[in-house]
């Protein structure tokens, strides 16, 4: 099956196949923020996307390899033999792009567990989730710090409503977890930075505004959540001690 040109309806057209066979799929990424995000009066916020990511559940990851393979999708053999149980990696040899499934969990600068909340969105990974794969870069670059403005400029923070960035989610994970916390802390200060120093010409009045409410009501709620026992202790030691992981970069064969 020949893949599409369009990056946005060729990760649907996986995605959708996918359901057909009862595998879950969900977008992750820059495209899952393209897709779930309607900010078409910013044309500065769109760029071109070429690979995917893909979240799934553990369950179906023994169906991934045929399932690809019937979308016209190729392997990359050694690499799932070694890392198949957490991350998968499949080639369109037509593109020459690549899909890199993550399977369960989102493990880079920290761990975002979203195996039991993929089905909340159809398309792409909850807003809650997008929001923590990208506020858990440590070296947070602009285009992850624009995908966290595109999010906060269309979707509310608020409890369990249906289309909102779900503060517990966020909050659940942070008062968890110190090193994340922190992480999410710093990544706003940066979104707030760019803002006061970028965005005043390009985002109108309401949205601007809009978007440091936003953070404001994210940061509050991780603050006034209470904390576990682990997070009290590991606080004690502040950044003196390394609090995120290390990322590789994984070499595509």
């Amino acid at each position: 099956m020949n893949s599409l040109e369009n990056p946005v309806a060729e990760l649907k057209r996986i995605i959708e196949a996918a359901g057909g066979c009862s595998i879950c799929l969900r977008g992750m990424g820059g495209i899952a923020f393209e897709i779930l995000c309607n900010t078409s009066q910013y044309p500065v916020f769109t760029r071109e996307y070429k690979d995917f990511d893909l979240a799934t559940r553990k369950k179906d990851t023994q169906k991934l390899g045929a399932f690809f393979q019937s979308v016209g999708y190729l392997p990359d053999a050694e690499f799932n033999l070694l890392n198949g149980d957490f991350r998968q990696i499949y080639f369109d040899p037509e593109r020459g792009r690549h899909i890199d499934i993550f399977i369960e969990q989102f493990n880079m600068c920290h761990k975002i567990p979203f195996g039991s909340r993929l089905d909340r969105t159809f398309y792409t990974l909850s807003p809650a989730d997008l929001f923590l794969t990208k506020a858990q870069i440590v070296q947070i670059n602009r285009k992850d710090i624009t995908d966290i403005v595109r999010l906060l400029i269309t979707h509310l923070p608020a409890e369990s409503i249906e289309n909102c960035i779900d503060l517990s989610t966020i909050t659940q994970s942070t008062a968890q977890d110190w090193g994340l916390f922190t992480t999410v802390n710093l990544s706003l200060d940066k979104v707030e930075q760019y803002a006061a120093n970028s965005l005043g010409e390009i985002l109108s009045k309401d949205h601007l505004h809009l978007l440091l409410s936003n953070i404001q009501k994210i940061r509050s709620a991780m603050y006034d959540t209470p904390k576990s026992q682990s997070w009290k202790l590991r606080s004690k030691f502040g950044t003196k001690l390394k609090w995120y992981q290390d990322v590789e970069e994984v070499e595509l064969t």
